[in-house]
């Protein structure tokens, strides 16, 4: 009996820590979509504020050539 009792126990202490990792996995999950979307953010901002580098040095070498 004291046997069963043990057993029993160590199944429903691998099942709350199988919730556990799986509840674990699930909020690591959702940090991973978290953190794509704000690398896609930050990847748009990047091309963007390149875009607006590329303008000025562009407006500026025309500014520069035609003083010239």
């Amino acid at each position: 009996m004291a046997q069963q009792q043990s057993i029993l126990q160590k199944m429903e202490e691998a099942a709350g820590l199988a919730k556990a990792l799986h509840q674990e996995r699930d909020r690591a999950l959702e940090r991973i979509r978290t953190l794509d979307h704000e690398n896609r953010d930050l990847k748009e901002l990047l091309a963007l504020a390149e875009s607006k580098v590329d303008e000025v040095l562009g407006q500026t070498s025309v500014a520069t050539s035609t003083r010239v």
